[in-house]
Order: structure tokens, then C-alpha cells, then sequence
């Protein structure tokens, strides 16, 4: 499972969307535009050409660092290749559920907020955190692709 990685990043404004690289424009500087920017995000209608990550946390480190609006979602095929490979033990949600807990803590408006961010009830949100698999797998990938909303509903908070 440490080999595939199965995650990419869906563009938050075109879902059709996935995120290929960051284009690099600064050797070009002088023949380009003054108002041209150095670095653009590069992106791909085609999953199988998108970048690929190995988990949830390294996505949103990337996406921090880069400043991309955009979702995290599960490639299906690389989850196909991964349960046929017998690599597949099931997902550790471990990182996701530590992110998740790191934001909120012990404060109710900010558990109220979080689950508001991943669209989900509160209750499913405390049953994932306790047990990921006591939940249904349509809302653990829920949960998932919108991890990178959490941080801005939470600070909202306070």
C-alpha cells in the first residue's frame, strides 16, 4: 500500500479538473509579460496524468504550500490496482482522524464547525473519529475530500 499512491487534487471552481504540476516560468522572465506570474498550476481533465499522492496529510501540505483550491479524492483506478494487488488492507484513516482531532480539540463550536466543513453531521463525525469503519465508505471519502475546507471553518470559529 506505501508504493500506491492513490489520492489527487480535484480543482475546487471545474470538478473536472485534477491537478498535473506547477508550471516554472521564471528562466523566462525577461521574455514574458511584467504581470505574468513565475509559477502556474497546470491542470488535467485525465485522472491517470494528474499528480498522485500517498496520503491525506501529504496532499494538504502540498496544497498549504502551493496555495491550490482544490479537493482531495480518491483515484479509483489506482484503488483498483491496489486491491488487486492484495496490497489492500483497508485505509488508515489514523492521519485524518489526528488532523482532524489537532483542529478541533475539546471545543463543541469548533467540532460543530468541522462537521459542517466535511459535510457531515456531527454525530457521524464523532462515530468516524472513534471508528472509521463504523461509518459508511461513501462518507469516510466525504470526509476525506473535504479535509481541506477544515482548517478555514475552524478558524472561523476562533
Amino acid at each position: 500500500m506505501n508504493s500506491i499512491k492513490m489520492y489527487v487534487i480535484r480543482d475546487a471552481k471545474s470538478p473536472q479538473w485534477y491537478f498535473q504540476h506547477i508550471e516554472d516560468y521564471s528562466s523566462m522572465m525577461g521574455y514574458l509579460a511584467k504581470n505574468h506570474p513565475r509559477y502556474t498550476h497546470k491542470f488535467t481533465t485525465d485522472i491517470k496524468q494528474a499528480m498522485h499522492f500517498g496520503t491525506t496529510n501529504e496532499v494538504l501540505e502540498f496544497i498549504k504550500e502551493h496555495s491550490i483550491e482544490g479537493t482531495i479524492v480518491k483515484d479509483p483506478y489506482q484503488e483498483r490496482i491496489s486491491k488487486t494487488a492484495f496490497k489492500y488492507m483497508g485505509e488508515n484513516y489514523g492521519e485524518a482522524i489526528t488532523y482532524i482531532y489537532g483542529m478541533i480539540g475539546n471545543s463543541n463550536e469548533k467540532m460543530l464547525a468541522a462537521s459542517k466543513a466535511l459535510k457531515v453531521n456531527a454525530n457521524t463525525l464523532i462515530k468516524f473519529m472513534k471508528d472509521p469503519y463504523s461509518v459508511a465508505a461513501h462518507i469516510r471519502d466525504r470526509i476525506v475530500e473535504n479535509l481541506g475546507n477544515l482548517e478555514k471553518a475552524v478558524k472561523a470559529v476562533g
